[in-house]
């Protein structure tokens, strides 16, 4: 099967919590200070994960207190305030209440591709979409970063 694929660039991603939660808790200022928080994370170790550590440690599941393998069920947690999550930067901005954290100890970023098989490029409105999705993913990993300091 041949593929026809563009890389949009890097989509970032870092830890979050909601407003409220900070409210609640105190604001972690180091890795650390994590063991302290309810954290949100995934149940099944994803493939992406497998080598992954934080401050020096596998990450494993027993690093979560609230665990589920749904995205966006994970998300949903953040929003309503019950713990720290990572959360793509892009995303996160879009709710002024879930507030980045940690963003020089821990960022994570995977690069993003668009991708269709390549007889498909000879169909307009399939290549129209293509392009299409591919321009909008672009912009959006262009302003999707981290926080500048």
């Amino acid at each position: 099967m041949l593929i026809a694929g563009f890389c949009v660039g890097r989509v970032w991603l870092g830890f979050h919590a909601h407003r409220q939660y900070l409210d609640r808790h105190p604001m972690p200022m180091k890795l650390e200070d994590l063991a302290n928080h309810v954290v949100i994370g995934f149940d099944q170790v994803p493939a992406y994960a497998r080598k992954l550590s934080v401050g020096g440690r596998p990450l494993t599941r027993d690093a979560f207190q609230f665990r589920c393998d749904s995205d966006a069920a994970q998300l949903a947690a953040l929003r309503a305030g019950i713990g720290v999550g990572v959360c793509q930067y892009g995303i996160a901005r879009r709710n002024s209440d879930l507030v980045p954290l940690l963003t020089k100890e821990f960022s994570l970023s995977f690069d993003t591709w668009v991708v269709m098989h390549e007889d498909q490029k000879k169909v307009e409105r399939v290549r129209a979409m293509f392009d299409h999705l591919a321009a909008a993913m672009a912009e959006y990993c262009a302003v999707a970063g981290p926080p500048k300091s």
